[in-house]
């Protein structure tokens, strides 16, 4: 399996607006921005878009970068490490900076939001520990919350901490020469993780705090398991067009279900059976409006929440009820703000991580080169003076 895969761009941008469609149910506490979306349980269901991410991001990884990890040697890993800082920390970055503008600016914005902080998560908000700890993604590397500034950043950290596993899981991977063994490591892991969460409280599945790693590492080892079932399992498009339709049903049967704590084991079978590029899941995933929601998806995960939390301090201290003008406003806010940060700061920074490889390359061989003529230039110097 070569190059990119049109439906699983398409399918991460669906998954960003479910998890929007989800905040904007949630809002703040005590004034959720759309109320009637708490009571719609697909909406409702929408912070499992973020499993979702887990597992699609341990699939592609494995992917692009897989069978850099036959073996386990520095050079690739540390390469894979640059790559990937350059994917994730400069739109990131140019999101927070957004944020912090908007601080300097909504001072009593910030006195709302660290109140409630303060109440129901016993929690800052906006103050300078947080800031560097959000700026470095390490408010999941297991130490204390030092302050909100971005709140969905936590899968950002979580996301770190998975890539740091690529190479270990992706050199056992490359080994595993069953099918059947790699389906039962995807299942696997998502039965794993789900134990987990649920023998520590965590009953629906989706906690974001530190029980968010196990969603993470339990995800991201479960996409790259089904990515190698793929590589194993060639040619059958047509069963693969048929899994991608029951992993669909099987996602619309659980949400309507007492049993929503198993929709990670419809993405795992959903995921895979788009790789292979065939059926009408396929074709949906495709089509032009869901791939440009792919493409920026990243951008608008970073700057749909604090738009949306200041929405929600000004019609709950002004005590009014946000419209239909309001929401299209937000959306156009949003939309507009991601495809801005994707077109200035992420596809500039995609571009350098393509050309990071043929560039490490030519400093190899720049450095060999240099090598060699001193070598040379030090042998004759010393043949000369014999």
């Amino acid at each position: 399996m070569h190059g990119a895969i049109p439906a699983l761009t398409g399918i991460r941008g669906l998954a960003a607006v479910w998890v929007v469609m989800f905040h904007l149910g949630l809002g703040s506490p005590g004034f959720p921005l759309v109320a009637a979306f708490q009571h719609e349980t697909l909406i409702a269901n929408g912070f499992r878009g973020v499993d979702l991410f887990f597992i699609l991001s341990g699939f592609i990884l494995m992917h692009a970068h897989g069978g850099d990890f036959d073996s386990l040697r520095w050079r690739p890993i540390l390469r894979f490490a640059g790559a990937r800082c350059l994917r994730v920390y400069p739109t990131h970055l140019a999101a927070l900076t957004l944020i912090l503008a908007t601080v300097a600016l909504l001072p009593g914005y910030v006195l709302w939001s660290r109140e409630w902080n303060a109440a129901v998560a016993n929690m800052s908000a906006y103050n300078f520990a947080g800031f560097i700890q959000t700026a470095t993604l390490s408010n999941r590397w297991l130490m204390p919350d030092f302050g909100m500034w971005n709140s969905v950043t936590w899968s950002l950290s979580v996301e770190m901490v998975a890539y740091a596993m690529l190479p270990p899981l992706a050199y056992g991977l490359n080994r595993c020469k069953s099918n059947v063994a790699c389906a039962a490591l995807a299942l696997g892991s998502i039965a794993a993780m789900l134990a987990a969460l649920y023998a520590l409280g965590n009953h629906d599945g989706g906690s974001p705090t530190r029980l968010g790693l196990l969603r993470g590492i339990g995800g991201f080892a479960a996409g790259a398991s089904a990515y190698r079932f793929v590589v194993l399992t060639p040619g059958r498009h047509r069963a693969a067009a048929a899994m991608a339709a029951l992993a669909i049903l099987l996602l619309a049967a659980l949400i309507v279900t007492d049993y929503v704590l198993l929709i990670p084991f419809a993405f795992v079978l959903l995921i895979p059976a788009l790789a292979y590029q065939s059926g009408m899941v396929n074709r949906l995933m495709s089509s032009s409006p869901v791939m440009f929601l792919g493409r920026i998806s990243y951008s608008l995960y970073l700057v749909h929440v604090t738009p949306l939390l200041i929405l929600c301090w000004y019609f709950q201290t002004s005590q009014r009820q946000p419209g239909l003008a309001t929401w299209c406003g937000y959306g156009a806010v949003v939309v507009g703000l991601a495809v801005a940060l994707h077109v200035l700061v992420e596809r500039p920074a995609q571009r350098l991580r393509f050309r990071m490889p043929a560039a490490a390359s030519a400093g190899s061989r720049a450095l060999q080169a240099g090598s060699i003529s001193l070598r040379r230039a030090i042998k004759a110097a010393w043949s000369g003076a014999q």
